[in-house]
């Protein structure tokens, strides 16, 4: 019995040890610009909640922390088929919804289809927040088009949010770290 035990401890330990040193390091970059750091997490994609021919399947995301204003910019690429001019988003996670006015970087014809490029900037806490739940976030896209008001929503499953949390939550207490917020 005391063998299955620590074999048991030992198996957790060695899963636990593998799920910490998952690459965080592969996922984002830090770059200081003066005594002030920037934090660079790196391109990651979440699938499409709609059932939408008008929209892409995925949405390409990453984020940039900048030390300076305390604050995180979301940028996103957004694909569609539709032209359009006006874009409003949200993000929701357990019972809590950020609202956003995105500045459009670039939009890109490619085929047919429309690639947005865009900026959502948001305080440092509420990105916390975020990653702080332990329900997964959806990204949500709303417009108008011929008069009528669309909605397209992106996000994780369950599994997925609890391993990128854990790595995202990570790199965050690496931001507290070292720019002295947790102090």
């Amino acid at each position: 019995m005391k063998k299955i035990l620590l074999l048991l401890v030992s198996l957790l330990i060695t899963t636990g040890m593998a799920i910490q040193s998952k690459g965080i390091d592969k996922m984002y970059v830090q770059r200081s610009a003066g005594d002030e750091s920037i934090f660079f997490i790196f391109p990651q994609t979440l699938t499409a909640h709609n059932d939408s021919k008008s929209i892409s399947q995925s949405l390409d995301y990453d984020y940039t922390y900048v030390q300076k204003t305390d604050s995180v910019a979301l940028l996103v690429s957004l694909t569609l088929k539709e032209p359009i001019n006006n874009i409003d988003t949200e993000i929701s996670y357990a019972n809590s919804t950020f609202e956003f006015k995105p500045e459009l970087i670039f939009a890109k014809p490619k085929g047919n289809k429309t690639i947005y490029r865009m900026r959502i900037s948001m305080p440092f806490n509420d990105f916390e927040k975020i990653y702080n739940s332990e329900t997964p976030f959806t990204i949500s896209f709303l417009y108008t088009l011929n008069g009528e008001r669309k909605q397209v929503n992106f996000g994780y499953d369950q599994k997925r949010w609890d391993e990128n949390r854990l790595l995202i939550k990570r790199i965050i207490n690496l931001i507290k770290i070292n720019t002295g917020k947790n102090e």
